[in-house]
């Protein structure tokens, strides 16, 4: 499900962020906005900023209607494409632990993208924080929904994290101040856990998952992480892995 003709506003990027949040609590995990605004010409600030957010949401897409100005992500310039293409790289990455978040959704109908409060529904801060996310419990991502913000208010819920870009450690119940320069988005990997990651690809026909790397954050914690064939329904028949 998308979410409908959104703008190309900065004010729907970050509706977006509560739109989705909402669907996926609502039994509907594989949802998005249109990455850009579907109606209206979308800036270059605005684009990078979206679409650094986009490959985060459960489903994927950039998209426009007719008449509009062109949105693909060479469409506006040397730096934007290659902020969009660091970004979908950065998706296909992360590819094997989407796909091990999909099928926990498909099994218990656990959101793929949650918000903070999720594994803390104690924490009153966490339930007002509605501009940032959980992609499953392992990462919080959080968005620069403002034009020409280079940093933004962070609020970290209870237990240890690392900010993936800089290493940094914190603690969490706290709110902590991001730097985001326009090539950046601010996340945040919970301690303990340990994402499988492969080399970026230019479709998931020639993805190799045959060599992984590990992003291990130091910590107590558990990881799980699922494959299967990638088609078929061999898996109904227990042809799959979950490490």
């Amino acid at each position: 499900m998308w979410t409908g003709d959104n703008s190309s506003w900065w004010e729907h990027l970050d509706l977006a962020i509560r739109e989705c949040l909402n669907l996926s609590l609502s039994g509907v995990a594989f949802c998005r906005p249109d990455i850009g605004g579907f109606v209206g010409d979308c800036t270059p600030e605005l684009y990078a900023r979206w679409i650094e957010a986009g490959v985060f949401f459960p489903f994927c897409r950039t998209h426009s209607s007719l008449g509009n100005a062109r949105q693909e992500p060479w469409s506006f310039g040397p730096e934007v494409e290659t902020i969009a293409k660091h970004a979908i790289q950065l998706r296909y990455r992360l590819l094997p632990w989407l796909y091990t978040l999909f099928c926990e959704s498909t099994q218990d109908g656990t959101p793929i993208m949650r918000p903070l409060w999720w594994n803390h529904p104690d924490e009153e801060t966490a339930h007002r924080s509605t501009d940032a996310f959980l992609l499953g419990d392992a990462l919080l991502v959080a968005p620069i929904t403002a034009a020409g913000a280079r940093s933004r208010i962070v609020y970290l819920p209870q237990g240890s994290c690392y900010e993936v870009r800089t290493g940094t450690s914190f603690e969490g119940g706290q709110t902590v101040t991001a730097e985001a320069p326009l090539e950046t988005i601010p996340l945040f990997l919970r301690a303990g856990q340990v994402l499988p990651m492969v080399e970026p690809a230019s479709s998931t026909e020639v993805l190799d998952e045959t060599s992984v790397t590990l992003l291990v954050t130091p910590g107590e914690g558990e990881s799980r992480w699922y494959q299967d064939a990638g088609e078929g329904f061999g898996y109904r028949d227990q042809e799959r892995s979950i490490r």
